[in-house]
């Protein structure tokens, strides 16, 4: 709805995880899309995955759509904070976030795919929270926010 085309859709699942994404990624890749998007692994620091695993399962998933269907091209976007009061290490959670954001960016620049860093446009400036302007719980989006996601990602949306 937010890109006006008919040909884009989304794909999420509340409360997805990447070992969801991994197990019916070929739902996906068989219908070999000309790009996908990821925003994947704030649900698996949330249940307790560990940040290594959930940077091992991001890097796995792109290099599956790749192997599956090499036309496709992938864009991993980065995670964003989560502002939730009732989480009991909130300080953990952000390191956890901040570190598999840099793993995956590094990953990215040196094996071919392109990151897109969103949380430079959601957090509190100088800090690491997400900005309460953009979310009325703490972790998901308004409609506002939405719609500054959809015009940050617009570009590589239209991109041949």
């Amino acid at each position: 709805e937010l890109f006006g085309d008919l040909r884009v859709k989304n794909r999420g699942i509340s409360g997805d995880t990447t070992k969801g994404i991994l197990y019916r990624l070929s739902e996906v890749t068989s219908s070999s899309p000309d790009k996908v998007f990821l925003l994947i692994g704030i649900n698996d620091l949330a249940t307790g995955v560990a940040k290594e695993k959930v940077f091992e399962n991001i890097c796995k998933i792109a290099e599956q759509i790749r192997k599956d269907s090499p036309r496709t091209k992938v864009f991993i976007q980065s995670m964003l904070p989560v502002n939730d009061p009732l989480r009991e290490s909130p300080i953990k959670k952000d390191d956890e976030i901040i570190w598999v954001n840099s793993q995956v960016k590094e990953w990215c620049s040196q094996n071919n795919f392109t990151f897109i860093d969103l949380c430079s446009h959601f957090v509190i400036p100088g800090s690491q929270l997400l900005n309460p302007v953009h979310t009325n719980d703490g972790g998901h989006f308004t409609g506002e926010a939405y719609q500054i996601w959809a015009g940050i990602i617009n570009d590589y949306v239209k991109r041949k």
